[in-house]
């Protein structure tokens, strides 16, 4: 159930969900592997959510940590990867 009262399916299983996360993320340093509701326009629906940090080199000589966050969609399986906007600067992540 959403917030609004609306009931949404979970198709793809958290177990399922949590694999393809981790295939996108590459990493499991700091994971958190949570459901979570997001707003998107005018629709809210269900995602699963896994959060990690990734190591990496900024510009090739500085060494960094990186947030790096996939959502994984509830009902048809589909991610999205979010990372920071400076990562094509960086190797690894």
């Amino acid at each position: 159930k959403l917030s609004t009262g609306a009931e949404q399916d979970i198709i793809v299983m958290p177990d399922e969900a949590l694999l393809t996360a981790l295939n996108e993320l590459k990493t499991t340093n700091g994971l958190t592997f949570e459901l979570n509701e997001i707003v998107e326009g005018n629709t809210r629906k269900a995602v699963f959510s896994a959060k990690a940090t990734n190591p990496g080199k900024f510009l090739g000589i500085f060494k960094i940590i990186a947030k790096v966050q996939a959502q994984v969609d509830a009902e048809d399986g589909s991610v999205k990867v979010k990372k920071p906007w400076w990562s094509f600067l960086a190797k690894g992540i």
